[in-house]
This record gives structure tokens, sequence and C-alpha cells, in this order.
């Protein structure tokens, strides 16, 4: 072992403290805890952290913001929803004793906004990440796919068994069994209602407006006003327990909620921040976020500018390969 460059227990060294390790904690002050994914160590914080994130979403009455780069953790979405449905479960039993109506429960609303899945073999994935939560219409190319695959396999079973095919591929028979939850039952049973985007960004060139997508890189989680995390873990198996990842979590309501109303800002082009995402700020939040997506879809097939960069998921592409 070396002689360490810092010393921090007060003794010389070969270099000084740094002058920011030295100052005292402020009330501006953010209590931050570092969070990892190292195989090699067995640690999987990040994952754990995601984990409790998703089970205090459950009781928030407020707003769950995802944007990471690879959306593809089905088991983290059905954390999420079980564990809501028992918070709903809960609800019922005691609006029931006080005479209230499941209306009285206020709403958690879901925003998500993912990039295209970088490559076809990784839209499988995505699409059973996203079919948990009742969001894979987008996905219409693997729609299409697995209603093509499955209408095969039904028309096996009236052919001679020497003209039979072989079984589903593992990719469409998985995203075959499940739920895909309609917006009724999100809303009624889970008490959620959820949004999916993908970005994009116009420009005039040679006299017309061009639309290319914004390809989404950042890692970003926020609950409630008051749970951030953020850093280089995926959304997906790798990044929770096979790749080294490090991520910052934080439990803090002034920066939660600055960085919850600068980026829905930003994406909704100075439009709305989600005010202090009270009821009624956040219906209406959810309302003109998915309205600005389908005017946004709408402003692209008529070669207008867009507003702000939020638009609805699309991918024509399929395939039968899972990744990630």
């Amino acid at each position: 072992m070396g002689e360490p460059i810092i010393d921090f227990n007060g003794g010389e060294s070969k270099f000084p403290i740094p002058e920011m390790l030295l100052r005292k904690p402020e009330g501006s002050d953010s209590t931050v805890q570092i969070i990892r994914t190292q195989p090699t160590e067995k640690d999987c914080s990040i994952q754990e952290i995601y984990f409790k994130a998703a089970d205090n979403a459950s009781l928030a009455f407020k707003y769950v913001y995802v944007e990471n780069q690879y959306f593809q953790y089905e088991e983290w979405c059905q954390r999420l929803l079980k564990k809501r449905q028992q918070v709903m479960r809960l609800w019922n039993d005691a609006a029931q004793k006080k005479g209230s109506s499941l209306s009285d429960m206020p709403l958690l609303h879901i925003f998500i906004v993912i990039p295209m899945p970088e490559l076809e073999e990784m839209i499988p994935r995505t699409y059973d990440a996203l079919a948990t939560l009742g969001q894979h219409e987008g996905l219409n190319g693997q729609e299409k796919l697995i209603k093509s695959e499955n209408d095969q396999v039904l028309a096996q079973n009236f052919a001679p068994s020497y003209r039979r095919k072989k079984p589903l591929p593992l990719a469409i028979a998985h995203a075959k069994e499940i739920s895909k939850p309609n917006v009724d039952t999100l809303r009624n049973v889970f008490g959620v209602k959820i949004c999916t985007a993908m970005l994009n960004a116009c420009g005039m060139i040679g006299g017309r407006w061009r639309y290319r997508e914004i390809y989404i890189h950042s890692k970003l989680l926020l609950v409630d006003d008051v749970f951030c995390t953020l850093g280089s873990a995926n959304l997906n198996q790798r990044s929770m327990v096979g790749d080294s990842e490090l991520n910052m979590a934080t439990i803090d309501p002034v920066l939660t909620k600055g960085l919850r109303k600068r980026v829905w800002s930003m994406l909704s082009g100075g439009a709305w921040d989600g005010a202090e995402c009270a009821k009624t700020d956040l219906k209406s939040t959810f309302h003109d976020w998915t309205e600005l997506m389908i005017n946004n879809q709408e402003y692209q097939k008529r070669s207008k500018a867009m507003k702000g960069f939020l638009m609805p998921l699309q991918d024509g592409r399929s395939s039968v390969k899972r990744y990630g």
C-alpha cells in the first residue's frame, strides 16, 4: 500500500484536503447517496433504490417521471403496478367505511420519456416493459409481428401435423402472456394515468420544416417532488445487475422540484412546468402533455413547426430476438 493522497484524519500528506471538503454543510446543501452496480463486489444498490422508489411511488399521489435511454426493465414496471394495486385495495376498504369513492383518491400520473429502441433486437424487451404498463401501442411494428405470429399458430391447429411450424418464438410467447392493462384498468384498478413520449426536434431547411428524433441518453427518475436519482444506470437488467454503473440518489424536495420544473418546461417549449403539482396542476399538465404530443404529430404531417419536443412514441420495426 502506498501513501494515501489525502489524509482525512488531519495528518500531514503530500496533498492538502480540498477546500470544498472542509466547508461545513449549509441549509441549501443536499444530502446525496452514491449507489452502484458492481457485480464483482455484489453491489446492486441501484436496483435496490429503483425498487424502493417503485414501492414509495405506489404511495405517491402526484407523479412519477422516468427519462431513460433503455426502458426495458419489466420487473420494475411489474413491481410498481403490484404495489400500487395493494395501495388501491387499502384505499377502497377505507373509502367504503368512510363513504368515500374512488374518485376522491388522487391519481398517480406517470410520465415516461424514452427514445426509439437503439437496435431492433431491443424492441421486444422495450415492448414487454411498456406492455406491462399498457403503453405498448406505440411499438406498432412489434404489435403487428405478435399478431401475425399468433395468427399463424392458430392456423396450424387446423393443418395436418406434417405442415405445422415451430412453436412461437420466446419473445412472442412472452409478450402474449402480458396482461396489457387498458386506460380504464389503469385508472380503476391501479389508480394511475400514464403517458409515454419520445422527443423530436425541428428546423427549417431548404424552405421546409424538417424533423428528427432527439436520442435520449439520460437516466433520470423523479417521484412526487421528493425523490430523485440520476446517473449512468439504464432501466434494464444489465444496468441493474450486470454492468458497472454509478448513480446518485437524494430525498430533496427543493432540488427535485426545481429539476422537475426545469425539465418539463424545456420539453414543452416553455408552455408549462407543472406549477406546484397540486391535483388540479397535474390534471391540466397531463392533459396539456398528451395534447401537445398529438398536436406535434399533426404539425409534422402538415409540415409545420413543432411546439416543444414531445411526440407520441412510434416505432414500426420488429424483432423476435431479445437484447438488454
